[in-house]
């Protein structure tokens, strides 16, 4: 480890989806420098990253959000906020389904599609349902915690899905040439941010993350 830092363990967590995209490979590059380092990745819902930094469960966070939190919001004071990039929502269709061969598709017309959501908690889709939540209500939806059962209803035009084009474009190609993403018509970014507290200095370990994890990003 660097020359004195006692500090041997980083904990990070990232939201569902986006470990996909290639965040958890980039932190693990640590173990490989770092053989000893006690590294733990959990992916959790996005108020659950800010929690578990705000508390110090976490060293770091990665997180999405529809809108950047004001300078004022209770949920960004002892935090630090950096974007690391901004990402479009889509919608995953079936390449079989009607709906494929729309290029784009209004939030209101959301209500009329079955949804499915990935996650490995129920509150993983809590970002997806604030979209909804401004336009109509959330009991659309449906949840699994089974990848293969996910990706193969939306493979086969069973259930349809909330999701970005970054993490569309991470996809297994397997699973990427049966499912075609179709933009919406008001479009909604996406902010992948990076959060760590703000009142304290971060070790060595933590610090060597956060550059590898702006690296791969900028």
């Amino acid at each position: 480890f660097p020359a004195g830092d006692p500090v041997t363990a980083v904990a990070v967590g990232i939201v569902s989806g986006l470990a996909a995209t290639g965040a958890d490979q980039v932190v693990k590059q640590l173990k490989k420098q770092y053989p000893n380092l006690n590294l733990t990745i959990n992916e959790i819902s996005p108020q659950q990253v800010l929690e578990a930094v705000h508390t110090d469960r976490y060293d770091l966070g990665i997180t999405n959000m529809h809108e950047l939190l004001p300078a004022h919001d209770e949920r960004r004071q002892g935090l630090h906020f950096e974007v690391l990039y901004c990402d479009q929502t889509v919608i995953l269709a079936s390449k079989y389904s009607s709906l494929a061969r729309k290029q784009k598709i209004a939030i209101k017309d959301l209500f009329k599609l079955p949804l499915l959501l990935y996650g490995p908690t129920m509150e993983q889709g809590n970002y997806i349902a604030q979209i909804m939540q401004r336009y109509g209500n959330t009991e659309n939806f449906s949840y699994t915690n089974n990848f293969q059962i996910y990706n193969d209803s939306i493979a086969n035009g069973l259930y349809y899905t909330i999701s970005t084009q970054s993490i569309y474009q991470s996809m297994e190609p397997v699973w990427q040439s049966q499912m075609v993403p179709i933009k919406l018509k008001e479009p909604l970014k996406v902010y992948v941010t990076l959060s760590y507290p703000a009142d304290h200095q971060l070790s060595s370990i933590a610090e060597k993350t956060v550059d590898l994890i702006k690296a791969y990003y900028a």
